[in-house]
């Protein structure tokens, strides 16, 4: 199997992410997706083995007009 490193795929790609709330206004980001359906089915599962956390689904269209 041929792994290919998650830096090397734009953002642009990948709109859709999920972050994870920090106190004090922080964030990061958990993981991205390139369709809305994939990234729910994942913050549904984030959010029944982690309930103590705060995630966020979002559309980053920033990314693509970087791209610009």
């Amino acid at each position: 199997m041929i792994y290919q490193p998650t830096q090397s795929i734009k953002n642009s790609a990948r709109p859709w992410s999920i972050t994870c709330m920090l106190p004090d206004a922080q964030h990061y980001t958990v993981a991205r997706f390139h369709n809305r359906r994939d990234a729910e089915d994942h913050l549904r599962f984030l959010q029944r083995h982690m309930p103590n956390s705060a995630f966020e689904l979002i559309f980053d269209s920033s990314a693509e007009e970087d791209e610009l």
